[in-house]
């Protein structure tokens, strides 16, 4: 977008149509002589981090980061690290696994506890506060004490979008040792996979090769091709896989009593893909609910929609203190 200047400062703008209650990330590109430079809005203190570097933010009217994404004193639960041997991938994977405030190392709760499995895990807790949430959400009872489980691949493009050996992976391989290790619950309701972008094409992925293993998913701003017209555009392998992910999918039986959250942000390209996505499933017979915020594909855009997708996946009744 060009930007203009003001006559007789040093001062650049551009008028943009927005939204209330909405957020933004951008940079300003500068041109000196030929060359262009990506840089921060110095005139703008908010910022957001993604595996790319910092971006600038514009808050809209209305918008504020949700409180229970914040500290404030919460129980902190804890990180702590698990090894998982794969014969899938050839390799000893590191995984984390959140613990929920007052699980003492070593013991077991009184009930057993839901699982939350985490696509880009790290990249969550780093980019979108996942603890600090899951530390508020649990204290103010908006969701029950749970175990997650923060997984990450090393190249997530190649293995997301190939969901057959991930989801073995997952289900053969992480999920025995979630369960010798911890007090998992063994209701498919109180099982979730989480995930955004390609993680979410993972998460259906691994909910639809293993039915009833996991009965909840949440879905963020996936990568989803549901009109297959759109990968004239789209020439990247990820996209085919996608799209032939769907298809299957709408090949596939029903599946046991599941549900799933879906959202998406207004500003991405595959906005009216993922409502779509959303429709599709809901004629597969599953429960969801499908959300949007006018936002981008970002990390804050998913940590915002965190508290609604666990209550809604989980079908917590309970409501704290916002």
């Amino acid at each position: 977008m060009p930007l203009e200047r003001f006559a007789g400062t040093r001062l650049w703008f551009a008028a943009i149509e927005v939204e209330d209650e909405g957020r933004f990330e951008y940079k300003l590109a500068v041109r000196r002589e030929g060359s262009e430079e990506w840089v921060l809005d110095p005139l703008n203190p908010h910022t957001a981090e993604d595996p790319f570097g910092r971006n600038s933010v514009c808050r809209t009217y209305g918008y504020a980061p949700p409180g229970w994404s914040e500290p404030r004193g919460a129980p902190g639960g804890r990180v702590a690290m698990l090894k998982v041997d794969s014969e899938t991938f050839g390799e000893t994977r590191a995984e984390r696994v959140y613990l929920p405030p007052r699980l003492v190392p070593g013991t077991r709760p009184r009930l057993p506890l839901p699982l939350l499995i985490v696509h880009d895990g790290h990249d969550f807790a780093h980019y979108a506060d996942l603890v600090t949430c899951l530390d508020n959400l649990i204290d103010a009872g908006d969701i029950p004490p749970l175990i997650a489980a923060l997984i990450q691949s090393g190249d997530r493009m190649e293995e997301y979008p190939r969901g057959r050996l991930h989801a073995r992976y997952v289900v053969r391989e992480l999920l025995p040792v979630l369960e010798a290790r911890f007090s998992l619950s063994p209701e498919p309701a109180k099982r979730v996979l989480l995930g955004a972008s390609l993680g979410a094409v993972a998460s259906l992925s691994t909910l639809f090769r293993f039915p009833g293993v996991f009965g909840g998913a949440v879905l963020n701003s996936g990568t989803f091709i549901v009109d297959d017209a759109l990968l004239d555009t789209r020439s990247h392998p990820v996209y085919r896989r996608a799209a032939r992910l769907v298809s299957a999918i709408e090949r596939a039986g029903p599946l046991p009593p599941t549900r799933a959250y879906v959202s998406t942000g207004e500003l991405e390209g595959l906005a009216d893909e993922n409502r779509a996505l959303a429709e599709l499933l809901v004629e597969q017979g599953i429960e969801v609910r499908f959300d949007s915020a006018w936002d981008g594909h970002h990390w804050h855009n998913w940590r915002d929609r965190l508290r609604d997708a666990l209550m809604w996946v989980l079908d917590s009744g309970a409501r704290g203190r916002g």
